[in-house]
């Protein structure tokens, strides 16, 4: 399976859109997440028979934002379930292939420093099945100023990677890019006018993918100042279950979710307890309640959040 990731700097030309989708299909790629795709409801009917198969969207501006996932034509698999924003930043996907589950990620991160956009997509990311999961696009951000920065001031989106990286350890996600090279200066994106660089593309996968890793590089991209990230896969998954649900450290620091818990386990033993129940019987049944809650609240929060607009 191999899987690609380009922000397109605008896919309205109809000359230059038609250029990228023969290039994309002649490089055999099985998906493509697109960034910056500057697509409008009323384009993606064309848009769609232009590429030719499968093609998911979530709309922008025409000179801004917009997101997209392509499908080639000859890739088996089903969509079982597909979540997106209103303003061209995330397009989530559970899909079946080989009869295995794989959540896809499409994400073009604001270029402003807001944690709350990776809160929301990550957040969503708890309603889908996420044990395989490939999330990938144009983060906006570095991880290492000194591995993925040269030039310019020595700063970034500092706010939203801490908080990027707090759910990569809650769904135990890492860049792969970076576990295949870990001492390497590596760059996705740059600038010759400020004569900056950049490593702001990278898919972070769940970490029991890394061993059907076979591939993950960087190469030029047609007519955009962002390279192509590349994943390469091999088909020799094993199925797994759904795993362990993991607690997001992040709503320790939230006071309304720490006043509901603590509601939550003052009346518990009113609503749930009756008669003479052995202790480790209620101790499970009390994380139950929790883990019910919790989820309840991180759903909650990303449906506040969709209205959020991005500039």
């Amino acid at each position: 399976m191999k899987v690609a990731s380009c922000n397109a700097r605008g896919l309205r030309q109809n000359e230059k859109r038609r250029m990228i989708f023969a290039y994309l299909h002649k490089s055999q790629y099985d998906i493509i997440f697109m960034q910056e795709t500057h697509s409008l409801l009323t384009d993606e009917q064309r848009w769609r028979a232009e590429w030719g198969g499968t093609a998911i969207f979530s709309h922008g501006a025409n000179s801004s934002r917009g997101v997209a996932v392509l499908f080639k034509n000859a890739f088996c698999f089903e969509i079982k379930r597909q979540l997106k924003d209103d303003h061209g930043r995330y397009i989530l996907l559970e899909i079946l292939v080989n009869n295995m589950i794989f959540s896809l990620v499409c994400i073009y991160g604001p270029n402003i420093d807001d944690p709350r956009f990776y809160r929301l997509v990550f957040n969503q990311l708890e309603n889908l099945q996420c044990d395989n999961v490939i999330c990938g696009g144009d983060f906006n951000f570095v991880f290492n100023l000194s591995l993925d920065k040269q030039g310019g001031a020595q700063k970034t989106n500092f706010k939203a990677r801490d908080e990027c990286l707090s759910f990569m350890d809650h769904f135990t996600l890492v860049d792969v890019w970076r576990e295949r090279n870990p001492l390497s200066v590596g760059y996705s994106w740059s600038s010759n006018i400020s004569n900056i660089r950049c490593r702001l593309d990278f898919f972070l996968i769940s970490r029991n993918l890394l061993s059907n890793v076979t591939d993950c590089y960087f190469q030029p991209a047609l007519l955009s100042d962002h390279s192509l990230t590349i994943l390469c896969l091999t088909p020799s998954f094993k199925p797994r279950g759904r795993g362990y649900w993991k607690f997001n450290n992040s709503l320790l620091h939230d006071q309304e979710y720490i006043h509901l818990i603590e509601n939550v386990i003052t009346s518990f033993p009113s609503d749930h307890i009756s008669g003479d129940i052995d202790p480790s019987l209620t101790w499970e049944k009390l994380k139950f309640h929790i883990r019910h809650r919790t989820v309840k609240y991180c759903k909650q929060k990303a449906y506040n959040f969709l209205g959020f607009l991005f500039i």
